[in-house]
């Protein structure tokens, strides 16, 4: 005589079981996708800041005269004169400092994690009022 009740009890078990396993795969595949985006989403606000930075580098030419042929160190004094006269432009950090808890969890490791923060923390000394010792622009 078959017993019916351990067969539903198995059945159920074996439902849930796979119930808890399929949840658990999209859970992670869900985690997987979420670090994706986050990493993408840095990567996008690392490569504009780059750009940024492109732009300002590109705006010492503003103060090369075009017939001159400078030499490397007339040309690094131009490049610290231009960091010190040309408005910084501004950093993106919305997706560093909204995000902070899915950032960690989407960089591999500390040393990714603390590449990223001095990263953003050296832009934003960047953009501190650059000024000499005496107290005024260079």
């Amino acid at each position: 005589m078959p017993n019916y009740g351990l067969n539903l009890f198995f059945g159920s078990l074996a439902a849930f079981i796979l119930t808890m396993t399929a949840w658990w795969v999209q859970q992670i595949f869900l985690a997987r996708q979420e670090r994706k985006k986050v990493r993408l989403l840095l990567r996008l606000e690392n490569q504009r800041n780059l750009d940024a930075l492109t732009t300002f580098w590109a705006s010492v030419e503003y103060y090369l005269e075009p017939d001159i042929a400078y030499s490397p160190a007339m040309l690094a004094f131009e490049k610290r004169r231009a960091f010190v006269v040309e408005p910084m432009p501004e950093w993106g950090h919305l997706i560093w400092t909204t995000n902070a808890a899915k950032v960690a969890n989407a960089l591999r490791d500390e040393t990714e994690i603390s590449a990223c923060y001095e990263l953003h923390a050296n832009l934003d000394k960047m953009k501190l009022p650059r000024f000499g010792a005496l107290g005024r622009f260079w």
